[in-house]
C-alpha cells in the first residue's frame, strides 16, 4: 500500500503527454481569444477599389497597400488618428463667422500646421499655425493677400510655404515665411514653349496650377493643371520640366494635393449624388491610378490635405445650422387672475412686453483636421 501512495504521487509517461497537450490547447485557446479581442479593438479598414489583377505591395508613406485578386479590392490597414476631432478651429483660432471662416489650403513642416483660412468678403486669407501633436493655435496672420489659397506646401529646402496664388494669377505662386507667417514675395512658374510630355499646343494651353505639393526627397514639386486633373513637375526654381498624364479618375471635385517620394495623393469631395465619402485618390509618376482611400463621410468638404512623418492629414469645413435660443421682448395680451384678457374703457386689448426664450437657426461653419496613416 505504501508503494502504490509513493508511485501516485508521480505522473507517468502518457500523464505528462497528455498535460503538454491540454496546457497547448489552452495557451492556443487563450492566444485565439487575444487575436479575435485585439481585432476588435483595432481600428476597422478602409476598402478602395482597383482596376490592377496582379498582385502587388505599394508602401504609401506609413499605408501599406495590398492588392487581393480574389476580391479585385486593395485594403489599406489605417490607424485612425483624432478621426472625429473635438477641436474647431474657426473658434479656436478666434474668426468669426462670415469673416475668415472656412479652412482652404494647408502645409507642414512636421512639427506645425500652417492652415489658410479663407475671406469669401475680400479674397483674402490668413494663416492658422497649430501643433500637430497638441492641436493648440499657437498664431494667427495678419489677412494676407494671395486670393483663394486653394492649396498650400512646405518647401523643406528653403524653409517656407508656398500658397497657390488668386483667381486670373495662377501662374503665379505666393511665398509665406512660417515663423513671422508675413507674405515674403509673389513667385512665377515658369512654363516654357514645350514641356517634355505633351505638344507645343498643349503646354501653351496650360494657364497655371491650382493645387501644389513638395517632394523633399527630390526636391521638386508636383502641380495640379488649373482646371484639369494631370500634374506638372516643377525643380527646386520653380521650371515645369515634365507633364503627367492621369489615364484614370475618380469623378469627384478636385481639391488639394499631397505627394511622396512614390506616389501623388489628390484629396476630392462629393460632387455627385450617391457619393457619400471624400477620397484620396492615389497615383504613380506615370500617372496610373493605384488607390482609393475612403476619408470622412460627405458634408464635410475636404480642403486640404498634407503630411508630419508617417501620418497623412486632411482639412474639413462642415457648413451646417445650429438650433440656438435667445431671450426677447415680445408683445403679449394682458390677462387678469382668472385668464380673462383685460380690456381698457374704450374696450380696446391691453398690451405688454414680456421677456420669453424663443428657439432660432444660426449657420455655422466649422473647421477641423482629420488624420490617417500609420
Amino acid at each position: 500500500m505504501a508503494a502504490q501512495g509513493a508511485g501516485a504521487a508521480f505522473d507517468s509517461k502518457e500523464d505528462i503527454d497528455l498535460k503538454k497537450r491540454v496546457s497547448e490547447k489552452r495557451i492556443l485557446r487563450l492566444l485565439v481569444c487575444a487575436v479575435l479581442a485585439a481585432s476588435l479593438l483595432m481600428p476597422g479598414y478602409a476598402f478602395a477599389q482597383t482596376e490592377a489583377l496582379d498582385s502587388k505591395l505599394l508602401d504609401v508613406e506609413g499605408l501599406t497597400v495590398k492588392a487581393d485578386i480574389s476580391y479585385k479590392k486593395i485594403t489599406i490597414k489605417t490607424k485612425k488618428v483624432n478621426k472625429t476631432v473635438k477641436r474647431e478651429y474657426r473658434w479656436l483660432a478666434r474668426q468669426k463667422m462670415y469673416g475668415y471662416d472656412t479652412f482652404q489650403g494647408a502645409a507642414s513642416d512636421g512639427t506645425f500646421a500652417y492652415q489658410l483660412m479663407y475671406n469669401r468678403k475680400n479674397e483674402k486669407c490668413k494663416v492658422v499655425k497649430i501643433g500637430i501633436k497638441n492641436g493648440w493655435v499657437y498664431k494667427v496672420s495678419r489677412p494676407l493677400n494671395i486670393g483663394h489659397g486653394n492649396d498650400a506646401t512646405y518647401d523643406y529646402a528653403k524653409n517656407e510655404i508656398v500658397t497657390t496664388y488668386k483667381r486670373g494669377q495662377t501662374r503665379y505662386l505666393a511665398i509665406i515665411d512660417p515663423k513671422t507667417l508675413k507674405l515674403k514675395r509673389y513667385q512665377k512658374i515658369h512654363i516654357p514653349k514645350k514641356i517634355k510630355g505633351i505638344s507645343k499646343e498643349t503646354t501653351a494651353s496650360i494657364k497655371g496650377v491650382a493645387a501644389i505639393a513638395y517632394n523633399p526627397e527630390t526636391g521638386q514639386f508636383i502641380g495640379r493643371i488649373k482646371k484639369r486633373r494631370s500634374f506638372i513637375v516643377m525643380d527646386a526654381d520653380y521650371n515645369a520640366i515634365r507633364f503627367i498624364g492621369i489615364k484614370h479618375y475618380k469623378d469627384y471635385l478636385c481639391q488639394t494635393i499631397e505627394c511622396t517620394d512614390k506616389a501623388i495623393l489628390h484629396a476630392q469631395s462629393p460632387q455627385k449624388k450617391g457619393q457619400k465619402y471624400n477620397i484620396i485618390s492615389v497615383y504613380d509618376y506615370n500617372g496610373n491610378y493605384l488607390a482609393t482611400i475612403k476619408t470622412t463621410r460627405g458634408g464635410k468638404e475636404v480642403e486640404s490635405i498634407f503630411r508630419a512623418g508617417r501620418k497623412i492629414y486632411t482639412g474639413e469645413y462642415y457648413s451646417h445650422y445650429k438650433t440656438r435660443t435667445k431671450v426677447v421682448k415680445k408683445k403679449v395680451k394682458v390677462r387678469n387672475k382668472y385668464g380673462k384678457v383685460v380690456r381698457n374703457k374704450y374696450g380696446k386689448i391691453k398690451y405688454k412686453r414680456k421677456k420669453v426664450r424663443v428657439k432660432y437657426k444660426k449657420f455655422y461653419r466649422d473647421n477641423y483636421l482629420c488624420g490617417i496613416g500609420l
